[in-house]
């Protein structure tokens, strides 16, 4: 893991954490955490990759009095001493057509003074799928903002929904393998590609994104008001398929491309510069420059 910061001050601001009922089959997860400007992101897995099966997802807000609690049927706010336990949100089981769990994960604002929350509905794969979208206040009771057609299962197990500031949103729409952007309550919703495989997340600046085409994959990098462009790989490093990919800040990135079990490490930016970082590389969890 690259990273320079101060772990002892994420788990001060916020804390993740998963919990598996029976202490019998509890899991190591590996949770890692980093700073951009004012804000803290996260990312959460267990050793092997895979997500929580029968869990519960636990997000403390940044000012550390209360807790938003999710599992595989409800969502609620807890205090943060674990009294005033309140369900905000109920829904029926979501079939993932696989051998783990639904559960969607919550998310705190900026500035914490309010959660948000999106649904998958309960058959994603069917012929109607969609996604509703909850505010969840500080006090009081949830707030459903709106239904908004399209696929919303795997987007919302982490936090690859909403932009870091929370402005928008990105999701696959109705029509097969299109990707959409809209504004954080579903309006001025339209297609940004078609074609789409993988979506890798927002940038920090919650103005670029990036996504991996279909068939033999190709990374694409754009922003709201510019198309998007392929990937440009370093010399040495371009042998093989982008396998792994993270934005370091809005126009800066860290990727890994090559045989996955001996990778090249490299770091680049919108303008086309790019620097190989290491090589026989095998993964990289977190990159702070």
């Amino acid at each position: 893991m690259i990273n320079r910061m101060d772990r002892w001050t994420i788990w001060l601001v916020m804390v993740v954490v998963i919990g598996i009922a029976p202490a019998a089959h509890a899991h190591r997860v590996n949770i890692f955490a980093w700073v951009e400007g004012d804000q803290i992101y996260t990312e959460s897995k267990f050793s092997g990759g895979k997500p929580v099966q029968n869990g519960q997802i636990r997000v403390l807000g940044p000012d550390g009095a209360l807790l938003l609690v999710a599992n595989t049927s409800s969502v609620a706010r807890w205090r943060a001493d674990g009294s005033h336990r309140l369900t905000l949100v109920t829904f029926p089981w979501v079939n993932t057509a696989s051998e783990y769990a639904y559960v969607p994960q919550p998310i705190w604002s900026p500035a914490g003074d309010y959660g948000l929350v999106a649904i998958s509905s309960p058959e994603p794969f069917g012929d109607a799928p969609s996604g509703t979208l909850w505010r969840l206040p500080r006090e009081g009771e949830a707030v459903p903002l709106v239904t908004i057609p399209g696929n919303f299962l795997f987007n919302t197990m982490e936090d690859a929904l909403w932009s870091p500031d929370r402005s928008r949103i990105c999701y696959f729409g109705t029509a097969p393998y299109e990707l959409m952007v809209a504004q954080a309550d579903g309006s001025d919703a339209r297609r940004y590609a078609v074609q789409v495989g993988d979506f890798l997340g927002w940038a920090p600046d919650s103005e670029h994104l990036a996504f991996k085409t279909l068939g033999n994959p190709v990374v694409m990098l754009g922003s709201l008001e510019t198309t998007p462009q392929p990937l440009k790989i370093p010399p040495g490093a371009a042998d093989g398929s982008i396998w792994q990919f993270g934005w370091m800040t809005g126009t800066s990135f860290v990727a890994l491309s090559g045989d996955y079990r001996s990778a090249v490490l490299w770091r680049g930016s919108l303008d086309g510069a790019t620097q190989v970082v290491d090589e026989g590389v095998q993964g990289f969890d977190v990159y702070i420059p």
